[in-house]
């Protein structure tokens, strides 16, 4: 479903067009009616000869309401430019042309309307001021059709028109990532809260959880209608009205609000933009300026920063960062609007949300936004991966806003320029510095301490500064590219092995003979290396069960042989009981006790242990 804009000059007929087309009135309010003239946004919709509708919205033309205008047309595919032949090109016919091609509208038709008005010469000069004011713009090879609301003139000419522009625009991109910009919010009898905006970006359907991005509210979708039909599910471009239940109608911005799908859209405080200035403005922008931000259906304030200079030009562009007096709910790709006391000053396109601020001239920064604005694709994707990696692929695909991400995503795993595991993407950078951080770590680790067979992968992760989850991931992939060995959660050099000299093999037999000269009361005057100690441990040469206890592995085993024969058969045991059992002192009972009781091979009940 595709929706049409009006623009065009006050009083120049675009509602008495708008009715004739569609036979529905789009001036809604009475001062509407009372005064003759659209204050507000006005909706309806025209049925094609192909048997499918279109959404029209219909928007004010006077200066005073042009905010009201510029809430209505960002999400147009077709704008229809109303100049009435009497009075020609005015300045808000010339105003919405600017505002229109600001936010990239690509298809337009214009309509010389109140021909019964005018004659054949006068006609003629009205469609050459028309090619005038058009000339460079998105309009300037526009069809022109003439036509009369008060006999219908060319008004089916005008249909078919709409139809066949129509016909050429570009598929609607599903990004599934639904969003409706809130135009308008209001209470029905008996259903309770109802929205209505334009749905773009992806799928809603009856049941959907909503929430509300500014206010934090949450909703459920319980009906959705267009052009007073009722939906199961909408899909992008359509206009719809949304009955939500678990929500006031008073807990609704009236405009201006962004509802979503989900909570994939984070508010934004600054944006980076692509910025252009109007040509017939008569002041350039400065930097630091405050500005009437204009985008969807909201209007904030903002502060304008540029980035490579302290004024642009009229006519002239420029990168610029927008800073917002509150959290907005933008997207990179989203179209904007800037005013200041009424004045369309220019507008331009969000290149990347939520960033820094940057210094002033800063090369990379400038290069950076360079690649956002006209790279390509896959150049996009490696910007967004290279400043947020390790990064999963939904926060990708939101940053790019990119329908054929998948795509891009395999094509730079090919060409090895990212990498892709557990679905963390990051670039062959990053691994090449973890894989060279992770050896110096390793190398140095192994040279301090040649005995240890691995090494803390925690120290690793501060080492790295990686999340757990990624790290873990990253963990992983050293060990499949044969960089390291994970064993035991420790972790070694690929290929390392501690190497025991002959002169340490020897000190490890001494002290081993020394353990089992009394191997149920063990001395612990034998002076052994600390590192050579915990080497044997590790091998299961001798056991430590208390910091200065240490049994040899063949004492320790004939032990809990006998304390495990002692308790099946007596059911419990006390201290005292080990202590006559190996004829040894309580201080090598105790500590034997409590080493078992940690391994859960006993438990202890006050006094007595029992078999776990």
């Amino acid at each position: 479903m595709h929706v049409i804009g009006t623009s065009g000059h006050v009083d120049h007929g675009k509602s008495s067009l708008v009715s004739i087309l569609t036979g529905i009135d789009p001036d809604r309010l009475n001062e509407e009616k009372s005064r003759g003239m659209t204050i507000d946004l006005g909706f309806s919709w025209l049925k094609l000869s192909n048997g499918n509708e279109v959404s029209i919205v219909d928007v004010p033309g006077h200066q005073k309401f042009i905010d009201n205008m510029v809430a209505g047309i960002g999400c147009i595919d077709l704008a229809v430019l109303v100049v009435a032949a009497d009075e020609s090109v005015m300045p808000q016919t010339i105003e919405h042309i600017s505002i229109l091609d600001l936010l990239q509208v690509k298809l337009g038709i214009i309509v010389i309307t109140k021909t019964d008005l005018a004659d054949k010469n006068w006609l003629e000069l009205v469609q050459g001021d028309i090619l005038d004011v058009t000339k460079g713009t998105f309009l300037e090879k526009a069809p022109i059709v003439q036509v009369s609301s008060h006999n219908l003139d060319g008004i089916n000419l005008l249909k078919s028109i709409i139809e066949e522009e129509l016909s050429k625009v570009e598929p609607i991109t599903n990004l599934d990532r639904p969003r409706v910009f809130i135009d308008r919010s209001f209470s029905m009898s008996g259903f309770g809260a109802v929205v209505t905006g334009t749905l773009v970006d992806g799928d809603i359907k009856i049941g959907d959880v909503v929430n509300f991005v500014s206010s934090g509210l949450t909703a459920r979708i319980r009906g959705i209608q267009t052009h007073k039909k009722s939906l199961q599910i909408a899909s992008p471009g359509t206009r719809v009205a949304i009955n939500l239940s678990g929500i006031s109608h008073n807990q609704i911005n009236q405009r201006g609000e962004v509802l979503v799908v989900g909570d994939w859209l984070v508010s934004t405080i600054a944006v980076d933009v692509k910025l252009y200035a109007l040509f017939n403005i008569s002041k350039p922008l400065k930097h630091n300026m405050f500005i009437n931000f204009h985008s969807g259906t909201f209007e904030i304030i903002g502060k304008l920063r540029l980035l490579s200079a302290d004024s642009i030009m009229p006519g002239e562009s420029s990168f610029a960062q927008i800073k917002f007096d509150k959290p907005v709910a933008l997207v990179r790709g989203d179209k904007f609007i800037i005013r200041s006391n009424q004045i369309t000053l220019g507008g331009g396109q969000v290149l990347e949300v939520n960033v820094p601020r940057h210094k002033k001239n800063d090369l990379k920064v400038s290069d950076r936004l360079s690649i956002l604005e006209s790279g390509s694709d896959n150049e996009i994707v490696s910007e967004f991966i290279q400043s947020n990696e390790p990064i999963k692929f939904d926060e990708l695909k939101n940053l790019t806003g990119l329908s054929n991400i998948n795509f891009i995503l395999n094509e730079l795993i090919i060409d090895k320029k990212i990498i892709n595991i557990d679905g963390y993407h990051f670039t062959t950078s990053l691994w090449k510095y973890l894989v060279e951080k992770t050896n110096d770590y390793l190398s140095l680790m192994h040279k301090k301490y040649p005995l240890r067979d691995g090494h803390s992968k925690e120290s690793l992760r501060g080492l790295l500064n990686l999340t757990q989850d990624f790290f873990n991931s990253i963990i992983k992939l050293l060990a499949t590219s044969k960089v390291i060995i994970d064993q035991n959660g420790l972790i070694c050099s690929y290929g390392y092995k501690a190497i025991i000299t002959e002169g340490q093999k020897n000190i490890i037999q001494d002290y081993i003979k020394f353990l089992e000269v009394d191997p149920y009361s063990p001395s612990s005057d034998f002076d052994i290396n600390p590192e050579l100690l915990n080497k044997i441990i590790n091998e299961n040469l001798v056991v430590k069960v208390s910091d200065k206890i240490v049994f040899s592995y063949s004492a320790y085993n004939f032990m809990i042989k006998e304390v495990t024969r002692f308790l099946r058969a007596n059911g419990q045991i006390t201290i005292a009981d080990v202590r006559d059992l190996f004829k040894t002192s309580r201080k090598y009972a105790l500590s034997l006790m409590d080493y078992l009781d940690k391994q859960q091979i006993t438990k202890r009940l006050g006094d007595i242990r029992v078999l776990r």
